[in-house]
């Protein structure tokens, strides 16, 4: 985007642009940032309307960054073993962009989720049947993610999760299946509607009487 026949274009398209290209990396299952230094933050794109939505990762030479960042790249003037020449240095802020977890135990909270994404399904939460449990986070996982942040009410910038995602979309799940059974409960005709027919066909039911 720092190609001099871009500038021209203002800040509002340039933050367009780049919010595109991002949710096209973030929809593919992908974590996502932008690389800029401070004069792109402050004259060229929207900071405002970036920072906190996707990584922000800010190349400024000064003594602190000026904007708040996931990573600063404070130097590009550095030395290290193995390496002639000078090579940038950055601080990382975010360390949630370096940390990772044992494979087992992401397999094994990928295959809860799925687990519970398919409850979702079966409560018409989301289209998507996650098939089969597999502890991966492929396509059909992170489309019935999508839809569940949607059913949710959340932005869905990325199929990540977390702990908060679980507990809301376990509790929609039971109160849809609560809803189910209280709609099976007083469907009394068993037509598939709850209407002043089931309080006729209970009332012949409790007296006895059947119809002819």
């Amino acid at each position: 985007m720092e190609d001099n026949s871009q500038t021209s274009l203002g800040k509002a398209t340039l933050t367009k642009m780049a919010k595109a290209f991002m949710k096209v990396i973030s929809d593919a299952g992908f974590r996502v940032g932008i690389y800029a230094n401070a004069n792109w933050f402050e004259n060229y794109l929207d900071y405002s309307g970036l920072y906190g939505t996707y990584f922000v990762w800010l190349a400024q030479y000064n003594s602190e960054p000026e904007f708040k960042c996931d990573i600063w790249q404070y130097t590009s003037e550095a030395k290290a073993d193995g390496v002639s020449g000078n090579v940038d240095m950055n601080v990382i802020y975010n360390q949630s962009l370096i940390k990772t977890k044992p494979k087992e135990e992401q397999s094994l909270e990928v295959a809860g989720v799925q687990a519970l994404l398919r409850q979702a399904y079966a409560q018409g939460i989301v289209k998507t049947f996650v098939k089969p449990i597999d502890n991966k986070q492929g396509n059909l996982t992170n489309a019935a993610i999508k839809e569940a942040k949607t059913a949710l009410g959340l932005e869905v910038i990325n199929t990540e999760v977390d702990l908060k995602f679980i507990a809301d979309l376990e509790h929609l799940v039971n109160i849809r299946r609560q809803e189910s059974f209280d709609k099976a409960r007083n469907d009394v005709n068993g037509d598939g509607k709850v209407n002043i027919r089931d309080a006729t066909a209970l009332q012949k039911k409790i007296a006895g009487v059947e119809d002819v």
